[in-house]
């Protein structure tokens, strides 16, 4: 009943005295000899142990971990005869557990829903366990409590809890239980009994480990026990200025010696670090009076960068520094990461980049890996009747017998013809012209689900769901395609994806246990099932022994804090990272958990735990490396956010006085960037392209320039060519221009636009017309194309029956349009096969009904107001569609005709298009006319875009009505003005109490546009028209002139100006064409608005402005209404 206590602050050498005499005791004894250390630390004291003595081997000496030395105990008395319930098979009984019973919680009804809860339940129900607490505790505690939340949730915690241990006792046993089952059987364990333990790198105990302890010190030969203090603070640690960083080491020491054992203290005083810097930081860097270090030092770096991504680089051009210049090995250099997940993938891109062989110590999840897509695939497609995604999550897994080919063009096929549920299962009928291949895809999936996809449903318990998923396991071979997959990893040296997938299945099958343990024969829907497999497979982690010796260890700071490398480099020292803050973790809030310590529920964490671990893990940290230590930190991320430094960095430059902190925005030493060829190639480019551009370059460049050309050809033309790259297209010679043009420039006045906007983009849309992967879908440009048939035909048929749109009412209006839209939906119903294909799209077609019925009725409203009738709708300009029943009646307009000559070519641009409503009114012999523009997007007209080309339709179009109209209309008509209409179904807010509803929404859908300057006939357009107009965009004074600040008016003779001013640019960019320009060249308005934004093909022209793009900025339209003030 002895314990040993090796008492020393870090680096005194707890772990060398007893590595030392765990040696000397293994040459004088045949006794075992056993070090117990943290499961993380067993890899990490073996290699020590070898490396420290040169040793073959270890083979009289065991380093195991509580764990593992519970294991082999049990294994020698002769164990358990319950089953085993692990993590996984724990978490899917408390899923089990909070369905059954989220009526009774009050606190946690719903949360278990949330992810990482019931993982959180877990760790707090061991906790509970291993403080051997039980449910009578908590009742006693909650009738103390009177925080009423608290109460509520020890309520929660207790049921669960409880109903936890009535359905696990006497069934299963968990590893609390096993360890109670260990301690009962030290005594009876010759193993132990003929044993020497020391135990290391400790720093706290929970009750049962406690108990352990002291079974061991009762049962074996000796116990010896490292604690990370001074034994000095072991009896007065208040009195040390930096008794914090050790408060949970004097805890731990408090309640050892509760144990009633006899306690001696090996007190180890001399710091052995071999830099007098760390042995500096050692001792001042957690004291309130640190003391200056005079001396001038280059282990003890400070450094900020621009972001994470720059801070990478730095310290991986560090790391190469001393490898190259000082002699390290790659394994005597450690990283440790202030966020593991803002820094994985810029270690893992810039250490490849930099040739750094590196162990990134971090824990893979296994829901992302292909064998839990794929399980989890299949019970997807049953519960969801095989949706898309669903298949093709399965099929993209490479277990389904499809090769990865055959998926990639069954995909395109499915998605072109909208395939998903029921139609997997009828044969394909759709393009037969690569039908064939695609009917045997089909048939070779579909055939693995045909007979199950009848009777799943049937399946009502664990066990016949988990051999459906096995049939499939084994139908597919998955096991040894796996094993395969993990061969071909480790002959291309992937050793840790080799790793991975290996681990992958163990811990799957293990999942699958847990869940036959735990359901057995429930009655359980193949929904519930699912969602207790992913909740089971969720919690799975798998950990990655480093494959080689000689690499960069990067990990967690916990992780790197038990490391002892030479080297040690810390990234992300933020405050966020590194500084005590807010270390509320877990169901328990702090308070909460100090209030249950105070109802003697003694839990192991209380309130103030993770602040005092948290302290004394940064102390090991700063005080691990043996020669060099560099702390560094981003000032902002990559989102624009910034960042501060961590106050230990004040805390060092407060010990190191002469230490500056260096920064890569004021870079002293050009020659820190040179480091390997990968790592300095980057750099490199960057320099020489600010040479480039004008900007100062240090002449040390210019040499590692002349060094790539002399022992790096393939990267010096590389970076040749990248220094000379312009993102540019050169124009089309004239040879092209006239094989794509001569005697074909005929075009739509949308084309023209398209030009307007972009000349890369006009040239891919209209001559080179890349095509997207074809899918099932509704586009912008099918309801526009529903919208305009709808409106046409209901116009044209009121018009036939009535005569007259006005006379009927709103609601016979919603009637008409309800049927016609339910004609060309039907009449259409082949190429709009998507509004069929799912829920969302069949909301769109009742929207589609819905907005039709309001366009109709507020048409029909419109006019009753107006004077103005409509006399054509979809009217041709040049004969686009010759199917057109008004071409065959002559009522069209010829196309548009602009001569446009170039040096090479002399050409006559035949422009076409369609009007989608003329309006007409007669007044004392003058026909004014309206042109209507429908549109599915909110716009106006502006007459800066007219004038830029980007707007040029309605104002074409209004020129050729003016010029031409005569053979429609019998005499030349003049102009009345140019409108948009939103084809739309606004919904009315309404923030003003006494507005009628419907006026309001009637208010909203007015045409937006110009109208002509002219009272009378503004008039005509709106009858009512007062101080506003519910129709056009027009407002008249009190004495009848026009209200300027709310009309959109232009004079006759400015309307005739924007016309030829918009013909003049139609000329200009079709001469362009012609010349073969197409420059990657969009427009920018001064609101920064640009058409890239919703540009299909951003992804061709990779506009990028560091590589010579740019925009082609467009200003303000010298217009004015012809009356001397500004439009």
């Amino acid at each position: 009943m002895r314990l040993r206590i090796i008492a020393g602050r870090a680096n005194t050498g707890k772990s060398t005295y007893i590595y030392d005499e765990i040696i000397r005791t293994s040459g004088k004894t045949k006794d075992n000899l056993i070090l117990l250390v943290p499961e993380l630390m067993t890899y990490q004291a073996e290699s020590d142990i070898i490396q420290r003595y040169d040793l073959p081997g270890i083979m009289n000496i065991e380093i195991l971990s509580f764990k593992r030395l519970e294991n082999k105990v049990l294994e020698e008395v002769g164990g358990n005869k319950l089953s085993e319930m692990s993590v996984f098979g724990k978490i899917m009984l408390l899923k089990q557990i909070f369905e059954e019973n989220k009526e009774k919680l009050k606190v946690f009804g719903s949360s278990y829903r949330q992810s990482g809860f019931l993982k959180e339940f877990e760790e707090l129900i061991s906790e509970l366990k291993q403080n051997l607490i039980d449910g009578s505790s908590l009742i006693k505690a909650a009738s103390n409590v009177e925080d009423e939340l608290l109460k509520n949730k020890i309520y929660d915690i207790e049921l669960v809890y409880s109903e936890f241990h009535r359905r696990t006792e006497g069934k299963y046993f968990d590893e609390e239980d096993k360890t109670n089952l260990f301690i009962s059987f030290i005594k009876e364990s010759s193993y132990i009994n003929n044993s020497r333990i020391w135990i290391d790198g400790f720093e706290s105990f929970n009750h049962q480990r406690l108990s352990v302890i002291k079974a061991l010190c009762d049962f074996s030969k000796s116990v010896t026990l490292s604690l990370n203090i001074d034994s000095s603070y072991l009896e007065n640690p208040e009195d040390k200025d930096d008794f914090e960083a050790f408060k949970i080491i004097h805890d731990t020491y408090l309640t050892l010696k509760k144990l009633d054992l006899h306690m001696e203290v090996i007190s180890l005083e001399q710091n052995l670090s071999l830099a007098p810097e760390i042995k500096a930081i050692e001792k001042n860097m957690f004291s309130l009076n640190a003391e200056e270090y005079e001396r001038d030092t280059d282990n003890i770096t400070i450094y900020s960068s621009l972001n994470p991504y720059t801070e990478t680089q730095r310290t991986a051009a560090k790391i190469i520094s001393l490898v190259r210049d000082k002699g390290y090995r790659w394994r005597d250099i450690k990283v440790a990461l202030g966020s593991l997940d803002t820094y994985e993938t810029n270690i893992k891109r810039v250490f490849a980049q930099y040739e750094i062989p590196y162990f990134l110590d971090v824990k893979r999840d296994i829901l992302n890996n292909p064998l839990s897509k794929y399980l989890l695939s299949i019970l997807d497609m049953f519960i969801w009747k095989f949706k898309h995604d669903h298949v093709f999550e399965y099929l993209k897994t490479g277990f389904s017998p499809l090769s990865t080919s055959q998926v990639q063009s069954l995909e395109n096929y499915a998605l072109q013809y909208g395939i998903e549920g029921e139609k997997w299962f009828r044969e394909f009928t759709k393009n037969e012209t690569d039908n064939k291949d695609m009917e045997e895809f089909r048939k070779e999936f579909a055939g693995d689900f045909e007979a199950e996809r009848k009777v799943v449903n049937k399946l009502k318990t664990v066990n016949e769901i988990t051999r459906l998923l096995f049939k499939y396991l084994d139908k597919h071979r998955v096991k040894e395609k796996m094993d395969r997959a993990v061969k071909g990893f480790n002959a291309m040296g992937k050793f840790e994806e080799a790793s991975e997938f290996s681990q992958c299945w163990n811990y799957t099958m293990e999942v699958f246990e847990q869940l036959l343990l735990v359901g057995q024969d429930m009655e359980i829907s193949i929904k519930e099932y699912r969602k207790m497999l992913e909740a089971g497979l969720a919690e799975v982690e798998i950990s990655i022994i480093p494959p080689a010796i000689d690499k960069v260890e990067v990990g967690e700071i916990e992780r790197i804090a038990v490391t002892k490398p030479k080297a040690l480099f810390i990234m992300g020292a933020n405050d966020t990272n590194l500084d005590s803050g807010n270390t509320e973790k877990g169901l328990l809030l702090n308070e909460e958990r100090e209030e249950l310590l105070e109802n003697d529920v003694k839990l192991t964490k209380g309130g103030d735990y993770d602040i005092f671990k948290e302290k004394h893990m940064l102390y090991k940290l700063f005080s691990s490396p043996s020669h060099e230590l560099s702390v560094s930190y981003p000032l902002g991320l990559a989102t624009g956010e910034s960042l501060q430094a961590s106050l230990y960095l004040d805390i060092l430059k407060k010990i190191f006085t002469r230490v500056k902190e260096g920064s890569d925005l004021s870079m002293e030493d050009e020659l820190e960037f040179v480091s390997n060829y990968g790592g300095t190639y980057e750099y490199l480019v960057e320099r020489m392209r600010n040479y480039i551009d004008g900007y100062e370059t240090d002449g040390l460049w210019k040499d590692v320039y002349t060094w790539y050309e002399r022992n790096d050809r393939e990267k010096f033309q590389i970076i040749n060519k990248a220094l000379q790259y312009k993102n540019f297209v050169n124009s089309l010679n004239s040879d092209l221009v006239k094989s794509i043009y001569q005697d074909n420039m005929t075009m739509t006045v949308s084309k023209l636009e398209s030009y307007a906007e972009c000349g890369f983009k006009y040239f891919l849309d209209n001559v080179l017309k890349p095509k997207e992967r074809p899918v099932q879908k509704i586009e912008f440009y099918d309801l526009g194309n529903i919208y305009h048939s709808v409106l046409e035909k209901f116009t044209n048929k009121i018009n036939e029956e009535y005569g007259d749109l006005s006379l009927i009412d709103e609601a016979r209006a919603e009637e008409e349009a309800t049927m016609i839209t339910d004609d060309v939906l039907s009449d259409r119903a082949d190429e709009l096969a998507a509004l069929e294909a799912n829920h969302r799209n069949k909301y769109m077609k009742e929207k589609i009904k819905r907005v039709m019925k309001r366009t109709c009725k507020t048409l029909v409203k419109q006019l009753n107001s107006s004077d103005f009738r409509p006399k054509y709708t979809e009217l041709q300009i040049g004969l686009a569609d010759l199917k057109d029943e008004k071409v065959e009646k002559g009522l069209y307009l010829p196309p548009i005709e602009l001569p446009v000559e170039t040096d090479k070519l002399k050409e006559v641009l035949k422009l076409q298009g369609k009007i989608d409503r003329v309006d007409v009114f007669e007044n004392e012999g003058v026909l004014y006319v309206s042109i209507i523009d429908y549109k599915s997007s909110p716009s106006d007209i502006d007459l800066d875009d007219a004038k830029e080309g980007i707007q040029l339709q309605l104002f074409v179009y209004l020129k050729a009505l003016i010029e031409q109209g005569e053979v429609l209309f019998g005499k030349k008509p003049r102009v009345g003005g140019v409108f948009y209409y939103y084809v739309n179904d606004p919904l009315y807010r309404d923030d003003n109490k006494g507005k009628d509803p419907e006026e309001e929404i009637f208010r909203e859908l007015k045409l937006r546009g110009y109208v002509l300057k002219d009272k009378e006939v503004v008039k005509f357009m709106d009858k009512h028209i007062d101080s506003g107009s519910s129709i056009i965009p027009a407002a008249l004074k009190k004495d009848g002139e026009f209200n300027e600040s709310r009309t959109r008016a232009l004079s006759e003779e400015t309307f005739h100006e924007v016309m030829d001013m918009v013909y003049n640019k139609c000329a200009k960019m079709t001469k362009s064409i012609l010349e073969g320009k197409i420059d990657i060249e969009p427009y920018k308005k001064p609101d920064g608005t640009i058409p890239c934004s919703y540009c299909e093909y951003i992804s061709i022209c990779q506009f990028d402005r560091s590589l010579g793009n740019k925009f082609r900025f467009i200003g303000t339209a010298n217009i004015t209404t012809g009356e001397g003030g500004a439009r």
